[in-house]
């Protein structure tokens, strides 16, 4: 009979004596049992772990753009009209993190005489999309993520008729709401805004009193950036 702690001593066909101590046969009993418990805790350790990484990695951008209409532009068009405005019209690293970067949130919104059109017209159209992303652009507008518009003739009207818009003054003395795309700096002199449509009009919403729009700072950045966009 062996004590307890002892060292357990087997004796094979050779007579030899093969010493196994407890902690060692715990062990393999351990590793038996619970293998694959082990390998997906370490398998999520890793994945939770790169992922963590991951976004302490990702920086947030200086400012967003809201651009919006009856138009579809492809994300890298999106990327060309944010590298326009975040070289040529941030003046200021806003989020001091050691680059001027601005983001482009995009929603194609279409009104419901557009897309009974568009139906009419034999086009492949989700109505329930369509709705959805109306839905968000709206909900996104109240957010006070940014000011920075750039609407088609539809929206920036509807967004005068509800008094959103702030007055700019121009070099020139006059007060508008918004200028249209082709008329502006912005689209005469960067080819690559010809992405946008000329007749879309570049605008800058009312602040709200919460986001981004309600910091003062950021809020003059973003009518700088407005009147950099439209003046010529």
């Amino acid at each position: 009979m062996v004590a307890p702690n002892e060292q357990t001593e087997k004796k094979g066909a050779d007579d030899s004596i093969e010493i196994k101590s407890p902690f060692l046969t715990a062990l393999d009993n351990f590793w038996y049992y619970n293998k694959w418990k082990v390998i997906i805790g370490i398998f999520l350790l890793f994945t939770f772990g790169v992922l963590f990484f991951q976004s302490c990695q990702k920086t947030e951008p200086d400012m967003m753009i809201l651009v919006a209409g009856n138009d579809w532009i492809a994300a890298q068009d999106q990327q060309t009209v944010a590298d326009v405005i975040s070289s040529r019209y941030l003046s200021d690293d806003l989020n001091h993190d050691g680059k001027k970067e601005v983001d482009v949130r995009f929603y194609s919104v279409y009104s419901e005489d557009e897309i009974k059109q568009k139906i009419a017209d034999g086009e492949s159209v989700s109505t329930a999309a369509l709705s959805q992303t109306a839905s968000e652009y709206r909900t996104y507008v109240t957010t006070g993520d940014t000011a920075v518009c750039i609407l088609s003739p539809d929206l920036f009207a509807e967004m005068v008729a509800y008094d959103r818009l702030s007055t700019l003054t121009l070099a020139d003395g006059s007060v508008v709401t918004g200028v249209r795309v082709g008329e502006t700096s912005f689209y005469l002199q960067n080819e690559a805004s010809a992405v946008i449509p000329s007749d879309w009009y570049i605008c800058l919403l009312r602040p709200y009193v919460y986001g981004n729009t309600g910091k003062a700072a950021q809020y003059a950045a973003m009518q700088d950036i407005v009147l950099a966009m439209i003046s010529n």
